[in-house]
């Protein structure tokens, strides 16, 4: 495993990030609001990844045989997710022991993700109650 490095924690951009967020949990079936969210990044759970005009919230899922790093919200400009704040939750998630990164969204982060090595690994189906 490399050696751990901390992750950002800049919480002084939550605010200018929130809305972007809270428009993507609204596809989510697992309930987060924002505060949720945030919470977990203040207790060191969670990871905040903010950007100029969107941002991603990871955890870190621990299994018996390897640690994934889980998107668990991310939302604003989609180039930017892809193509910034991506490659930098990776970076860290590598240098924290992660063998690999799993993302659940809709089916639009399949087409932006898949030039980055990102492939469809099983399906997720949901149905509220």
């Amino acid at each position: 495993m490399s050696r751990s490095i901390e992750a950002p924690a800049d919480l002084a951009a939550w605010d200018r990030c929130a809305p972007w967020l809270a428009a993507a949990l609204e596809h989510s079936l697992a309930g987060w609001t924002v505060e949720d969210l945030r919470a977990g990044v203040a207790r060191g759970q969670a990871q905040f990844w903010p950007g100029e005009g969107a941002a991603l919230v990871t955890e870190i899922a621990s299994y018996p045989n390897r640690r994934v790093l889980e998107a668990v919200a991310a939302g604003g400009d989609g180039a930017e997710i892809v193509d910034v704040l991506r490659p930098r939750a990776e970076a860290w998630a590598r240098a924290n022991g992660c063998a690999a990164v799993m993302v659940a969204g809709r089916p639009g982060w399949t087409r932006r993700l898949a030039a980055h090595g990102y492939g469809l690994k099983y399906l997720v189906l949901g149905k509220d109650l």
